[in-house]
């Protein structure tokens, strides 16, 4: 006699490679993918502000942080510290890159104000048309 064996329904596809390949996936484009990340020089403690707004950033920005003299009154772009001709320079190549060009000032609290002053002088000779000084919010307290 002859003995029939129920047919098992179709399994379909095996979720296990399929699973496996999204996980690669998914961790390649996070390796692969840059963030913007905002320039901020861990030195660098702005003075605080109760007034004014945040603003957007903008594709293309570059950030000046100014250090404190106990510091060493450092002017810091990428991590890299500069002399005021070499950013004067960099401001220069940045507006003729890109005319809309912005640059943030992050002076340090105890900074000197003739180093942020100087780094305004920058902006005004390089032709930037858009810089801000940088400020840490401030809440009310009541």
């Amino acid at each position: 006699m002859r003995i029939h064996r129920r047919r098992e329904e179709d399994e379909g596809l095996p979720m296990t490679p399929l699973i496996d390949v999204v996980f690669q996936l998914l961790l390649f484009f996070l390796t692969a993918t840059s963030f913007h990340r905002i320039e901020k020089d861990i030195k660098v403690d702005p003075p605080k502000a109760s007034e004014g707004r945040s603003t957007q950033h903008p594709e293309r920005e570059i950030t000046v942080n100014v250090r404190s003299e106990a510091d060493g009154g450092f002017l810091v772009i990428n991590e890299k510290i500069l002399t005021l001709e070499q950013v004067t320079r960099r401001l220069f190549q940045g507006v003729k890159d890109n005319p809309n060009l912005v640059v943030i000032i992050r002076g340090d609290k105890h900074a000197y104000h003739q180093r942020v002053v100087d780094v305004l002088n920058a902006c005004k000779k390089a032709n930037v048309k858009h810089y801000f000084i940088a400020t840490a919010f401030e809440t009310h307290k009541e």
